[in-house]
């Protein structure tokens, strides 16, 4: 009797390969049929044969700090081929690395946790500044935070991976968080009266589902004032969503005990069939 290694051998000698590993799906893409292996923590692919891989691969977002009116988490860096294009990957066995979102924290362990995936790493979202501190640099920055001084600016993001934070509002009471950057634009600075935004997420559906993945999280506010939120962007107070990748909002109160955690982020490779 074959093994059934030997089987999916056989069939990985066709056009597109073979693989296993994560929760697997087939999809149709524009006339195109794609195998969909998608990895929501960290596991192995085993390749049989050889194939064309697209992919999704996406950093844990970042959290706030945990005193008042923090600056908001950035997103988790984003690193995604467009149908179509991809890498050649041969057959071998490949360790999958999914990011943890940032927990919120006045000190680095607010950051994301790097996701990696075929010798490619997507830096996770740096945390954004607590009181009186910048923001982390990241996959996409941190948002700084409030400060009784001069404002704190937001983190920096990772070239080709995602945008900078915004910086917090100094210099006078009440005071506003920055907005964490995003991987499709970076976060706005706080302004006399408001938080800054966080920067939008990239809406991708290789799976065959839009998600905004890598949005970066509002500044925090001392009043819980009304936010708006678009791309994907995370409001005060609230956690980035499991496996997008999105930074958490700011603090939303004046004692600062409502502050949103990173979300973690994800790996998605796909392959034609």
């Amino acid at each position: 009797m074959r093994s059934i290694a030997h089987g999916l051998m056989v069939a990985a000698a066709g056009r597109s390969g073979f693989a296993t590993g994560g929760t697997v799906t087939t999809i149709t893409d524009g006339g195109t049929n794609y195998r969909v292996h998608t990895f929501t923590s960290s596991g192995t692919l085993l390749v049989y044969g050889s194939l064309t891989a697209e992919y999704l691969i996406v950093g844990g977002g970042g959290a706030p700090g945990e005193s008042w009116s923090t600056g908001g988490g950035g997103g988790g860096g984003v690193l995604y081929t467009s149908a179509g294009s991809g890498i050649s990957v041969t057959a071998g066995s490949y360790s999958i690395v999914v990011g943890a979102g940032g927990t919120a924290n006045d000190n680095a362990l607010n950051d994301g946790g790097d996701s990696s995936a075929l010798g490619l790493t997507a830096i996770g979202g740096g945390g954004g500044g607590a009181f009186d501190a910048n923001g982390n640099t990241g996959g996409s920055g941190g948002g700084g935070g409030s400060s009784d001084g001069s404002a704190k600016d937001g983190g920096a993001g990772t070239a080709g991976q995602g945008s900078s934070g915004g910086s917090g509002k100094g210099s006078g009471s009440p005071y506003f968080g920055g907005g964490g950057g995003g991987a499709g634009g970076a976060g706005t600075s706080a302004t006399g009266s408001a938080s800054g935004a966080g920067g939008p997420g990239l809406l991708i559906d290789i799976t065959g589902t839009g998600v905004y993945y890598g949005a970066g999280g509002h500044g925090g506010t001392p009043n819980g004032s009304t936010q708006s939120s678009s791309g994907g962007s995370v409001l005060p107070g609230v956690s980035g969503g499991a496996n997008t990748g999105a930074g958490g909002g700011g603090n939303s109160d004046d004692s600062a005990t409502t502050k949103g955690n990173g979300g973690s982020g994800i790996v998605v490779i796909r392959y034609a069939i």
